[in-house]
């Protein structure tokens, strides 16, 4: 999970190709933000308040998550999971 947010792989002789996958991955995510400096900003924060403060950041994730799902977008598209959820079980 490591080499997911940081590009370094926890196991020698990986990194590399792990490390190029990854700054790949993470340069299409920031791209297509809007303002994508403000992304990279964001994501390095966050990747600080994971390595220093574990717990902040699980409260951290779970707020932005509610404030997310206090929209209108938000909601709809918590609907449209549960729905699918409903009908991959049967219900």
């Amino acid at each position: 999970m490591t080499w997911l947010l940081t590009g370094n792989e926890e196991k020698k002789g990986t990194a590399g190709s792990h490390k190029n996958l990854t700054i790949i991955e993470h340069q299409d995510v920031v791209t297509r933000f809007k303002n994508p400096k403000k992304a990279k900003e964001f994501n390095e924060f966050l990747i600080g308040v994971e390595k220093h403060n574990p717990k902040g950041y699980d409260n951290l994730y779970e707020l932005a998550k509610s404030l997310y799902e206090s929209t209108s977008e938000g909601r709809s598209k918590k609907k449209e999971f549960s729905t699918k959820k409903h009908r991959a079980s049967g219900d």
